[in-house]
């Protein structure tokens, strides 16, 4: 089994107070908008993704659980092994495995698809930055660990893309079951929305174990 890590940088997504748009939404805070420059570090070596935009911390967290399980993963991989063998299964049938799953005379029919896996956990780790202005939005350090017998090609990226995507807004918790082939309300795959992968800056092979100790 193998777990990655990826390091996340952003500030926590805020409102001014008593402010309002000629629209009657209420504003961000201004340095939501003031870009990632603000939360480099002089030690960071390239390690760590600063978001440019500001993030629900609680999204963040929530977007992370549907994607722990027995799932179908295909949009969530590189479009260049996608391809290989023409072997993504269309969205009609990801559709009927997922229902032959969820039935009492499920078998394991769907096990043989090449994208589909356990993702034994996706967590999520907070850390608020020490010695920040209290009177601004805070800073938050996150890291994601992903653990599974192995993951395809820009997975752990693609994944940890989305979800980010979900905490800024431009995504919601019902297209991840779309993505997953688990929805019943899926009926064009040309619809589906598009996963945007996380830079490479803050992913890291973490730790891999082995089943059996005694190699020799």
């Amino acid at each position: 089994r193998k777990t990655y890590i990826y390091r996340l940088r952003f500030r926590c997504i805020a409102y001014e107070s008593n402010a309002k748009s000629t629209e009657g939404q209420t504003n961000l805070h201004p340095i939501c908008n003031a870009g990632p420059h603000l939360l480099r570090r002089l030690n960071d070596n390239n390690t760590v993704w600063l978001s440019q935009w500001p993030l629900d911390k609680e999204k963040l967290r929530q977007a992370c659980e549907p994607f722990v399980g027995r799932h179908n993963f295909c949009n969530f991989v590189h479009k260049a092994e996608r391809k290989v063998g023409n072997s993504r299964p269309s969205l009609v049938r990801r559709r009927e495995r997922y229902q032959q799953s969820t039935s009492k005379d499920a078998d394991d029919e769907n096990d043989d698809d090449k994208f589909v896996m356990d993702l034994f956990e996706f967590n999520l780790h907070l850390q608020p930055e020490e010695e920040q202005d209290e009177t601004l939005p805070p800073i938050i350090n996150a890291t994601f660990s992903l653990k599974a017998k192995g993951f395809h090609r820009s997975q752990v990226r693609n994944l940890v893309g989305f979800v980010v995507d979900v905490a800024r807004g431009e995504r919601s918790l019902d297209d991840a079951k779309a993505l997953l082939g688990e929805s019943d309300n899926m009926d064009d795959e040309n619809s589906l929305p598009t996963v945007n992968s996380a830079p490479a800056s803050g992913l890291c092979l973490d730790n891999v174990e082995y089943e059996h100790d005694d190699f020799l």
